[in-house]
């Protein structure tokens, strides 16, 4: 199909409302201006497609991240290459050392457009879904040997997740821990919305004050999609890890929910185990590209 001329501007203000509906995956795009669209060259209303541009925060890797929508009706006539490439130029005159952009595995015209643009795959991630009643029964009896051996103290106290990010302890896990706050957690805030879904869920675990984990989830349809579990450093591979996913679930199962979806990174063996445990099914998977730009490179060479 002949390719189709667009003229791309930047509309964060005039058409930030979309980025929740477009792009439910989104960090909060706040923190740079920059959500693009492709207009129609022959008629300026007609939206064709969407890029999100998302800087990098705190402790994040300083590589920058894109997403692209385009409207079905539009879809395989250029328009997200058009908006790819005035995405990368934008990253490359704001410097960023690096560009990333996560496409569905089977996706073949997406691997396509990431290759013709330089992008080279780094990992993968494999979307499960699994039976909490399962998990819930494996995780039942490694909590009851944990208490059988006095592992677990007393005092550990739950809370939804209530105050403002930045100030609180449960940011600076996430910051720490992922680099940024996810979206369930900044929708758990209330800080992002949270289309389509019938309600969140989401626990901070204390104990003396201190911040053990924390743990958020989605529901729609009688189904739990997790966001990533969330263990204070110092408490990894203890019984906080034990006691925090047993509690979620078992109050998930007192809502009537039975069913659960979990992206996990390929390379994260102990949670693609855990998914083994509990019988989980692998539906679907997406791959993360990575583009080294060339304005560092130049940079680092002293040619600007």
């Amino acid at each position: 199909m002949e390719r189709y001329r667009v003229k791309v501007e930047e509309v964060t203000r005039s058409h930030g409302e979309l980025v929740p509906y477009l792009f439910p995956e989104a960090r909060d795009a706040r923190v740079l201006p920059a959500l693009y669209a492709a207009f129609s060259a022959e008629a300026p209303h007609d939206l064709l497609g969407m890029a999100l541009l998302s800087s990098p925060v705190g402790t994040e890797d300083p590589a920058f991240r894109v997403a692209l929508h385009v409207m079905e009706a539009w879809r395989r006539r250029g328009i997200g290459a058009q908006l790819l490439a005035h995405v990368i130029e934008v990253a490359d005159c704001l410097r960023a050392p690096a560009l990333r952009n996560m496409q569905p595995a089977r996706s073949d015209a997406a691997h396509k457009l990431m290759r013709r643009f330089g992008f080279h795959a780094r990992r993968m991630t494999i979307g499960h879904e699994f039976l909490l009643d399962a998990a819930l029964g494996i995780f039942g009896r490694q909590l009851d040997m944990l208490q059988s051996a006095g592992r677990i103290p007393c005092g550990i106290v739950a809370t939804p997740y209530a105050e403002g990010a930045g100030k609180h302890p449960l940011s600076s896990l996430c910051k720490s821990a992922f680099g940024a706050l996810t979206h369930g957690h900044l929708e758990a805030m209330g800080e992002y919305s949270a289309p389509g879904k019938d309600y969140s869920f989401s626990r901070a675990f204390w104990l003396d004050g201190k911040l053990l984990g924390a743990w958020a989830a989605a529901v729609k349809d009688g189904v739990t999609t997790f966001d990533p579990l969330l263990i204070a450093p110092e408490k990894r591979n203890t019984w906080v890890f034990t006691h925090v996913i047993h509690s979620v679930l078992q109050e998930l199962a007192r809502h009537g929910i039975r069913r659960g979806y979990a992206q996990i990174h390929q390379d994260n063996l102990k949670m693609m185990a855990v998914m083994r445990r509990v019988g989980a099914k692998a539906v679907d998977a997406a791959t993360l590209y990575e583009l080294a730009l060339r304005r560092q490179d130049m940079t680092r060479q002293g040619g600007v």
